[in-house]
């Protein structure tokens, strides 16, 4: 468990994210994929088939993940025209629904590659590699595409909040094929001269 991004649904509750939706019009239904709370990561786990740590278990929260956005889509007809999905870390990829939005909270850009020289195996560092079926993207996460086989996020439904430009993982091409493919970042910098973006 990541402190930072294990803690932010939390924040954004205490920034009356949810009071602020419903005064904008919109009737929201809270739902929990982990009602037991966040997995905790082992990050000296050794590697499993795929090229990653933690393989195994990540899949089976995805697979909660996925379960828990497909119930409320068959549940919210036709009464929640989109999900809005508050999440980070690498439990993210069972979101496979097209009407789905997800604030991406996290400092890295989280696109390294299974096996990719220098990685350190967690899969924490590549969700993002996996969310948007980037090539290189791990056998284990192919069950969680949107249905036509694309990744579940696009420039369309995901902002990235909070991104640490100065972080070493945030490379220069990783920062360029986030601009290049058109994602919204609002970067840390950003976040803490204006929290109200």
């Amino acid at each position: 468990m990541i402190k930072g991004k294990s803690l932010a649904p939390d924040a954004f509750r205490a920034a009356s994210l949810i009071p602020k939706l419903e005064k904008a019009g919109y009737q929201v239904t809270e739902r929990n994929a982990l009602p037991d709370g966040p997995r905790t990561w082992t990050f000296d786990a050794s590697t499993e088939p795929n090229g990653a740590r933690n393989e195994a278990a990540n899949v089976e929260v995805n697979q909660k993940v996925k379960q828990t956005i497909s119930d409320a889509l068959v549940t919210g007809q036709p009464k929640h025209p989109f999900l809005f999905v508050i999440g980070g870390e690498c439990n993210m990829s069972g979101l496979a629904s097209k009407r789905i939005g997800l604030m991406y909270v996290d400092g890295d850009a989280d696109l390294t590659k299974p096996g990719e020289p220098g990685s350190s195996g967690n899969l924490a560092s590549m969700t993002f590699t996996h969310l948007a079926m980037a090539s290189g993207a791990s056998e284990s996460m192919q069950p969680f595409p949107r249905p036509d086989g694309s990744g579940v996020v696009d420039p369309s439904n995901v902002v990235i909040f909070g991104l640490n430009a100065d972080l070493q993982g945030n490379t220069r091409s990783r920062m360029g094929y986030l601009m290049d493919e058109g994602y919204r970042v609002f970067t840390s910098a950003a976040v803490a001269k204006d929290s109200e973006l």
